[in-house]
């Protein structure tokens, strides 16, 4: 089945539409609405900001725009993020987080997030190893309905414990 989306950029402040915050699209399915936006992986992925700028939970504006547009978008994007620096390695000095909302408290975390220079992060998986994510990204850009709350190096070896004893329980259940 053919997918009809409709597509947006959005906009903010002094993000306008020649340079907007994110470009966005959406379709129906099954009764269901569903969002993506286009990230620094050069990808399409879900998220939900359409949604949160409707309700008054992110700020911003949704300007519909064509499909033809959108892909002029995607190209910009596609060479502003292909043209970005690589960090080879992660300098010393990492800044730690945990993942919470109103249901996962610190004390139980959504994740463990670290990040280093400007657009570097990891999380500590279900594999027990750090890999690379867009967590902290997701959030200041609305689609993820959560907060990060910084956490000192010192935290980091207790909160590791607590979700390898989590993915362990749910690896057993």
């Amino acid at each position: 089945m053919l997918r009809r989306y409709r597509y947006y950029v959005v906009v903010t402040g002094q993000l306008t539409r020649e340079n907007p915050f994110a470009v966005v699209r959406q379709w129906e399915s099954g009764g269901q609405s569903h969002e993506e936006f286009f990230t620094h992986r050069l990808r399409w992925e879900p998220n939900n900001l359409l949604s949160r700028i409707a309700g008054g939970q992110a700020p911003g504006r949704a300007e519909p725009i064509t499909g033809r547009e959108a892909k002029q978008y995607v190209k910009m994007y596609t060479e502003r993020f292909k043209n970005a620096p690589a960090v080879a390695e992660p300098p010393p000095g990492y800044r730690y987080y945990v993942i919470v909302s109103d249901t996962e408290p610190r004390d139980d975390p959504f994740a463990l997030v670290r990040a280093w220079g400007r657009h570097n992060e990891e999380f500590f998986s279900p594999r027990l190893v750090w890999e690379r994510n867009d967590i902290l990204e997701r959030i200041s850009r609305g689609s993820m309905n959560r907060d990060e709350e910084p956490i000192t190096e010192q935290e980091v070896e207790h909160y590791e414990e607590l979700l390898t004893r989590r993915f362990s329980q749910r690896q057993e259940g």
